[in-house]
C-alpha cells in the first residue's frame, strides 16, 4: 500500500474520532485545551509536536489535487503553521485563554465557553473531512 493511502487512512480515522469526541464532549474539552494552553511547558509540547507531525505529513503526503488526498495535505500544513506560531508567538495562543485564571472554582470562564461553542461549529466539519478522507482512501486502493 502506497505511504499516501496509509497517511490518509491515519488522518482520516484520526479526525472523525476527533470529531465525534468534540462535538458530544465539547465542554469537556474545552475545559482540558484551556488548562493546556495556559502551560508555557505544554504550549511549547504542542509546538514540537505540531511541527513534527505537521512537517512529517507535508514530506510526505504534499498533493494538491482536488481530491480526497487534499484533506491530509491539508491537516499537514495546518500542523506545520500552527507548530510555527506556538514555537514563535507562544503568547498568541496563551493569551486567549489567560482571561481564566481569576476565575473561581466552577465558574465558567469566556474563554472555555467561547471555546465550547467553536468546537460545536468544527466538530461537524472535521467529522465529515475525515470521512471523506477515509471514503477517499479505500476508494483509492
Amino acid at each position: 500500500m502506497e505511504m499516501e493511502l496509509i497517511l490518509q487512512r491515519i488522518v482520516g480515522l484520526s479526525l472523525a474520532i476527533a470529531a465525534i469526541g468534540l462535538f458530544f464532549r465539547r465542554h469537556y474539552w474545552a475545559g482540558m485545551i484551556t488548562e493546556f494552553y495556559q502551560s508555557k511547558a505544554l504550549t511549547y509540547v504542542a509546538a514540537i509536536l505540531s511541527l513534527g507531525i505537521g512537517s512529517t505529513i507535508v514530506v510526505l503526503h504534499n498533493n494538491w489535487a482536488f481530491e480526497s488526498g487534499l484533506v491530509v495535505t491539508l491537516f499537514g500544513w495546518a500542523g506545520l503553521v500552527k507548530g510555527g506560531v506556538l514555537m514563535i508567538w507562544p503568547e498568541s495562543i496563551q493569551s486567549l485563554f489567560s482571561e481564566s485564571k481569576s476565575l473561581t472554582e466552577g465558574e465558567e470562564s469566556p474563554a472555555r465557553s467561547r471555546l465550547s461553542k467553536i468546537l460545536g461549529i468544527e466538530a461537524p466539519i472535521i467529522e465529515i473531512l475525515g470521512l471523506l478522507a477515509l471514503w477517499g482512501s479505500f476508494a483509492d486502493a
